[in-house]
């Protein structure tokens, strides 16, 4: 059976793109095509005794464009990332794809969704006069306080890559006495290889899957490491430490790859951390 059908739909926003997180009932590899442009409707009729009847209608895209999943392979659970998707902007979109790579004959219906903003929680994204670098065993963290409970789904770091660094790695953990405990509530990864060099910097969004619960008023960590294991492969995050102002954490670093860390009160990481309310 190469059918599929979508079973649930769901959005995480930044100020720029949006990410669809769909369900489905067989696991299978989905393409989505999407567009700005509201569908057109198409009627059609039949001839019944020569009587001109309606028949039904059809629907298609104008101008659209596609997306495939981000997962490897066939999957329960899809992911896409749209963008440009501006602030207040509707699109339309549908999904097709294959099951065990033969193409479903199923396409899934057309859905329609409105851009409502990014819920942005905690953030320190002014100021920055240097940086820390990721790899091998050189690890960064920067240390968050929520004001209120909320689901954090996405992260966006100003990071900038020395060479071919490879996969860039994001870590949420708990802390305790301000230090990450090693523990990984949630964790996402890019593509480091792709940022660009000094002196551009890149607001880099990394996407947290479906989202973890954090707990207002309890102290979580960004933890970093990067996939290069010099440093003339390396990530590198702006920070603060001249006269950073972020006052529920502070960036630390670990040259073990996370056995140990070191507190920085001096410095502040770039950071901006959206989410959504708890439902």
């Amino acid at each position: 059976m190469n059918n599929f059908a979508v079973l649930t739909i769901a959005y995480t926003h930044s100020p720029s793109s949006s990410w669809v997180t769909i369900t489905t009932n067989t696991p299978c590899h989905l393409t989505c095509y999407y567009t700005d442009k509201p569908p057109l409707r198409h009627n059609t009729s039949r001839t019944d005794r020569g009587l001109t009847l309606p028949w039904g209608a059809y629907y298609c895209f104008v101008a659209w464009h596609s997306v495939e999943q981000i997962e490897p392979g066939d999957t329960l659970t899809h992911t896409f990332a749209i963008t440009p998707w501006a602030y207040c902007q509707t699109k339309y979109f549908a999904y097709r794809g294959t099951v065990a790579d033969v193409l479903s004959p199923s396409v899934s219906p057309i859905f329609q969704h409105h851009h409502p903003g990014a819920n942005l929680y905690q953030h320190y994204n002014t100021g920055d006069q240097g940086e820390g670098s990721m790899f091998g065993d050189e690890w960064r963290a920067q240390t968050f306080t929520p004001i209120i409970p909320h689901k954090t789904n996405l992260l966006i770091l100003k990071l900038f890559r020395t060479g071919l660094p490879g996969t860039l790695t994001a870590i949420i953990q708990p802390t305790l006495a301000g230090k990450p405990t090693g523990e990984t509530l949630i964790a996402a990864t890019t593509n480091a290889n792709t940022l660009p060099t000094e002196p551009t910097y890149e607001w880099r969004e990394i996407y947290l899957d479906l989202g973890y619960n954090l707990t207002a008023g309890l102290q979580y960590a960004i933890v970093l490491k990067s996939q290069a294991g010099t440093a003339a492969n390396r990530t590198n995050w702006r920070t603060d430490c001249v006269s950073p102002t972020y006052l529920t954490g502070q960036a630390l670093y670990s040259h073990n790859a996370g056995s140990t860390w070191t507190k920085v009160p001096t410095c502040d990481y770039m950071f901006e951390e959206y989410g959504t309310p708890q439902e």
